[in-house]
């Protein structure tokens, strides 16, 4: 019997629900993780991406890169694969990975969604200055000031916190930026 077109919709809505609930429901992402697997063979870019959302929710981040960079093969680095993936990344807290992917789907589109997610991460970096540019790219590309301009920016230089993950980041995943600006 076919799975319903809808189903990896439904199954990432309920992952997006889950994060913005703000908490973390181990019992519901393992069942939208089965439900996931399930889907493999009838959509598998769907089910992949289900797959490593859930993974960089519960901490996997070597599945996370695994399933995404599944996606990104499978669609030739599609925007809907960078913009997942940088959502993923967002939500497992790696702004700094969440920022370079979701450039690179902002390039690839020019989609207010990637650039919305970029002025996210930049934010959450701590970085002021690329933080106004990009804000000033919002309201070129809107017509509306984003959300988080009319809040008090971070300070303009990367905070010791934010620096220590992305030179972690950096060197843990060295091989993978590698293949990420292969893409």
């Amino acid at each position: 019997m076919p799975v319903p077109a809808t189903k990896y919709t439904d199954l990432i809505h309920a992952v997006n629900d889950i994060v913005t609930s703000g908490r973390r429901d181990e019992v519901a992402l393992m069942r939208i993780r089965r439900q996931a697997e399930r889907l493999l063979d009838a959509d598998r870019i769907g089910a992949l991406t289900v797959l490593g959302a859930v993974a960089g929710l519960l901490g996997d981040e070597k599945t996370m890169h695994v399933r995404h960079l599944a996606v990104l093969e499978l669609t030739d680095g599609s925007y809907d694969a960078l913009y997942n993936y940088a959502n993923t990344l967002a939500w497992a807290g790696n702004f700094s990975s969440a920022l370079a992917m979701a450039k690179q789907a902002y390039e690839a589109s020019h989609d207010p969604a990637a650039l919305d997610l970029m002025i996210i991460a930049a934010h959450a970096l701590g970085l002021a200055s690329f933080f106004r540019t990009l804000c000033a790219q919002w309201l070129e590309s809107t017509g509306r000031p984003h959300e988080l301009e009319t809040g008090e920016p971070p300070a303009g230089h990367i905070r010791d916190t934010v620096m220590a993950r992305l030179e972690d980041d950096m060197s843990r995943n060295a091989e993978l930026w590698t293949r990420l600006s292969n893409v």
